[in-house]
């Protein structure tokens, strides 16, 4: 498990709620009305940074679900699901 790269995926959203569990923590995540405009430039390249993060997370978690997929489809249990899948039109009633 250590070497497929399973645990990338685990880690990455640990991280996502480590990250926002400090902010309750801190209160960081509340914004004065008052100082919100001394407070934009720094919460702006937050933002853009779990932004990003976010997007990784999109991107590796769409990649392992279309090679799961993918490397499913191709194997011989896989082939025959999908053979019964297609030929067998008892799933559209």
């Amino acid at each position: 498990m250590l070497l497929s790269g399973e645990w990338i995926l685990a880690a990455l959203h640990g991280a996502l709620l480590l990250y926002f569990l400090n902010l309750v923590r801190t209160r960081q995540y509340l914004i004065d009305t008052t100082d919100v405009f001394k407070q934009l430039p720094i919460q702006k390249k937050r933002r853009l940074a779990v932004f990003v993060f976010y997007a990784v997370l999109f991107v590796f978690t769409a990649y392992r679900l279309i090679e799961t997929a993918i490397k499913t489809a191709l194997s011989p249990e896989g082939r025959e699901m999908v053979k019964n899948m297609l030929l067998n039109d008892s799933i559209f009633h």
